[in-house]
């Protein structure tokens, strides 16, 4: 039987130039750098001894080599801060800037030698690279944009603010979210640069109302990291806090998970406008974000309303997130985040029965859901199977219980082993025959109108105690 491995992050978007060149050929000049022979290379251990300033440049000197030795850059970041100077000095020379690899070999190798300076450079993200860095934002090549940018977010000082203001108004989406992930990744590092977070506040303000859907929720949540009274009046301008606005949904998102409360007069306009078209698309995200917020910023009537729409709106979506604002009205919180922590603290055998069953039914939807059966019984996750089985009948998911009890029935009378690697055993002696009806449950699972993450909401909501806090 042919076994399905789930993987965990799919780099699309890296491989999809990669891909798009296999069909064409480059007609961009390449500048072939001069090869340093490999046993000139000197080889530092992780000791860091001291090298002289010839050695040093010599492996600097082999970043510009074609070819996918990740070695190289790791030869240069053994030598610590001692590298430091020459590689800054390194961002300066015209090879920084020009040097262009030929066609690579595997889609996920580099494709400019400045992207091997900036890996070296990461680390420890000197705030001297800062100046030579500034140059690079303006480069024709989106790769080599991309990699000033999060360098430059990372290093933070008030001399990244201008090349760094012109990456976060790239046109070039992953050019505005490397810049993005640069900043955050400083902060969670305690580079807390005041000046710099508060000169860089309005170049990602835009990113609010940004007229694509790229940026997600990564600007409002960095936002409200680096000032969040500022950010929270930037979210909530008239011209930004309407449905009209395609990151509105994000923006309200953020609100959200931080628990901040968005005021009556903003919030009960939106959702008069949104419930009659609740179902379309995008607004299906507007409105349920809206519900999540009035259950935090609850008035008399916000009990009725979101009942009303738990269990009469047509929307699974809209439906779900009404019963988790009513549980939020009746003191759970996020049982997703909840469940999920308490699971990590204590151990799946000291759940209760209504947690274990949660946990198990959504594992087994996630999994299913994203490689079919076969990757669900192969993975951990296929340990919880017979509970996954009483979680479905529990929350009244008949019909997909059926599936998975037919499922179950393959592997004979006595079930699927509960160690992973017999029951990956077990399946691989599965004939063509139990193969193919594998394939078939995969089918009734997907054709099923079941929706799980709604039924969940709802278990929760009846079952309340198990997913937050004892009082």
């Amino acid at each position: 039987m042919r076994i399905a491995i789930s993987t965990a992050v799919i780099l699309v978007a890296a491989l999809l130039p990669w891909i798009g060149a296999c069909n064409m050929q480059s007609d961009e000049p390449t500048d072939e750098a001069e090869t340093v022979a490999p046993s000139a290379v000197p080889d530092f251990p992780k000791s860091h001894r001291v090298a002289s300033p010839d050695e040093i440049q010599t492996l600097i000197d082999q970043l510009y080599v074609p070819g996918d030795d990740r070695n190289r850059v790791s030869r240069v970041k053994s030598l610590g801060t001692q590298a430091i100077p020459l590689l800054i000095a390194e961002l300066s020379s015209e090879r920084a800037y020009s040097q262009k690899f030929p066609m690579p070999k595997f889609p996920l190798d580099d494709e400019w030698a400045f992207t091997r300076l900036c890996d070296a450079l990461e680390e420890t993200s000197p705030s001297a690279a800062a100046k030579p860095l500034a140059r690079f934002a303006t480069h024709p090549a989106a790769e080599v944009r991309r990699n000033a940018a999060i360098l430059l977010g990372k290093i933070g000082t008030e001399e990244c603010v201008k090349p760094l203001t012109t990456l976060l108004a790239d046109d070039d989406d992953q050019v505005r979210g490397w810049g993005m992930l640069g900043i955050q990744r400083g902060l969670e590092e305690g580079r807390r640069d005041e000046k710099f977070l508060q000169a860089i506040f309005p170049a990602l303000e835009p990113l609010l109302a940004l007229e694509d859907s790229s940026v997600d929720d990564e600007a409002p949540g960095l936002l409200l990291t680096i000032d969040r009274q500022r950010a929270v009046a930037a979210i909530l301008k008239s011209e930004r806090f309407n449905s009209a606005n395609i990151q509105f949904a994000s923006n309200l998102k953020a609100l959200n998970e931080l628990q901040i409360s968005v005021p009556h007069e903003l919030l009960l306009p939106q959702l008069s406008q949104l419930e009659p078209i609740s179902g379309e698309f995008p607004h299906m995200y507007n409105f349920s974000e809206a519900l999540i917020a009035y259950a935090r910023n609850p008035d008399a009537n916000a009990k009725a309303y979101l009942q009303k729409q738990q269990s009469e709106n047509e929307d699974e979506m809209v439906r779900e997130y009404a019963a988790k604002g009513l549980a939020i009205l009746d003191g759970v919180d996020d049982a997703e985040e909840f469940i999920t922590l308490h699971y990590y603290d204590v151990g799946f055998e000291k759940l209760t029965a209504e947690q274990q069953n949660y946990i198990a039914v959504r594992n087994y939807e996630l999994e299913v859901g994203s490689g079919g059966h076969d990757q669900y019984f192969v993975n951990t996750s296929g340990d919880e199977i017979q509970i996954a089985h009483r979680g479905l009948m529990a929350i009244g998911a008949i019909k997909k219980g059926k599936v998975l009890a037919a499922a179950i029935a393959l592997f004979g009378p006595s079930g699927p082993a509960v160690d992973q690697d017999a029951r990956i055993e077990q399946m691989e002696r599965f004939s063509p025959k139990q193969d193919e009806q594998f394939n078939s449950l995969d089918d009734q699972f997907y054709e099923n109108e079941e929706v799980i993450p709604e039924m969940l909401a709802d278990y929760v909501l009846e079952n309340k105690s198990h997913f937050a806090p004892a009082k």
